[in-house]
This record gives C-alpha cells, structure tokens and sequence, in this order.
C-alpha cells in the first residue's frame, strides 16, 4: 500500500513515508482515545483537561517532529 500510493501521489508532493514506529504509534493511540475511558477531569487556566491529555500533548510532540523532518 506504501509504494502504490508513493506511485500514486508522487505528482501532487508525496516523495516519501516516514520511517519509523509513527504509523504504530498513532494507530495504538486511536484505539487508546476511542476504547480507554477518561478517569478524571480537571481544569488548568479554565480549560477542561482529562488525565489522557498528557498523552495526545506527547503525541502532538511526536507529530511536529516528524513534520519537520
């Protein structure tokens, strides 16, 4: 599926895949978000935060990092 759509969107930009556990990474973080229900809820500067926000900060991180490479 990689090298058909290297193929297939290579004249709109997409001249490589990341390497690495990102895609791994991300998928487990989807089910994480979709079956783990949040524990508890607290405020910080009056935005509701749950104790799962940690992790998707970490993963904004993860993505900006891979952005810039």
């Amino acid at each position: 599926m990689e090298f058909l759509s290297l193929m297939v969107f290579n004249r709109v930009g997409l001249n490589h895949i990341a390497m690495g556990p990102a895609t791994f990474l991300f998928s487990l973080l989807y089910q994480y978000s979709r079956i783990v229900p949040p524990a508890y809820t607290f405020r910080v500067f009056g935005i509701p935060l749950t104790n799962k926000s940690m992790v998707y900060i970490l993963a904004l991180q993860v993505s900006s990092l891979i952005l810039l490479s």
